[in-house]
């Protein structure tokens, strides 16, 4: 499973710098177990209370916090005292600080970066029409993009839900990503007779491309440590429905270059209707 691979990985790696000896080691999240400097993609901690805000349960919270390997290798890992936390967002910054008691001068925030040659809006001119027709859809078709494998985590049933009260058949949603939940998703979208108006698709290490097709990107979600498809789609030149979350809270200039929204169905098909 991925936790027994993520777990065999981190004792092995710390075996490995063990032996070498190095005078300075940078991890990549939960990499080692000592090290001096760590960029966090994710703080798991954060994440857990979140979902439980989300809806999780008490105990599911529970046993994320105190007994799932990833919290367990993140406490062991934040307990020692030399680390320099690279946070990709002030709302990481604070995640690590607020939860861990970490200091403000063991940290430090290096945002994601984006390929800006890319991600570009003159790529609709290139890739736009191929990729509509490669989905069966028209030019003139209003196309909402969500990317993301984590679905239920990144609000893809508010989604769901705000585009089944947008009445309007030009306005469509195009997911892309991959989830067990996908064949649920498939059944729940032909009971609600939106089959033909929320098509899944395959990225294929493109997302620029996907980018360049779509008119709108959003991402409801309840939790990210800084959207890095958000960044990829304001580059793309599409404005955004993203929730006031890590990242976005900093990245979205609300009715400038996207939108706030709750994880309402309401309140996503309102600014989908607008923007």
């Amino acid at each position: 499973s991925f936790f027994f691979q993520q777990t065999t990985f981190v004792a092995n790696a710390q075996r490995d710098l063990d032996a070498q000896g190095y005078d300075l080691v940078h991890a990549i999240s939960m990499a080692s177990l000592r090290q001096d400097f760590v960029s966090l993609c994710t703080c798991y901690a954060a994440l857990a209370r979140a979902m439980h805000q989300a809806g999780d349960s008490a105990l599911k919270t529970w046993i994320k916090l105190r007994l799932h390997p990833l919290a367990r290798i993140e406490r062991a890992q934040i307990r020692g005292n030399r680390e320099i936390f690279l946070c990709p967002s002030r709302g990481t910054q604070r995640d690590v600080e607020t939860l861990y008691g970490i200091p403000r001068e063991r940290t430090a925030i290096i945002p994601y970066g984006v390929d800006l040659e890319t991600f570009h809006p003159d790529r609709r001119g290139t890739h736009r029409t191929a990729q509509r027709r490669s989905l069966g859809l028209s030019d003139s078709d209003r196309v909402v993009l969500f990317v993301g494998d984590e679905m239920h985590r990144k609000g893809l049933d508010f989604l769901i839900d705000a585009i089944s009260l947008v009445r309007d058949d030009s306005v469509k949603l195009v997911v892309i990503g991959s989830s067990p939940r996908i064949p649920a998703y498939r059944r729940q979208i032909g009971r609600m007779g939106l089959s033909g108006r929320i098509l899944f698709a395959e990225l294929s290490g493109k997302a620029h491309e996907a980018m360049a097709m779509a008119d709108l990107y959003a991402l409801p979600s309840c939790y990210e440590s800084q959207a890095l498809t958000v960044l990829e789609a304001m580059a793309s030149g599409l404005p955004v429905i993203g929730t006031r979350i890590n990242g976005m809270e900093e990245d979205i200039a609300d009715g400038v270059n996207g939108f706030f929204v709750t994880r309402d169905a309401d309140d996503i098909a309102s600014r989908i209707r607008t923007a």
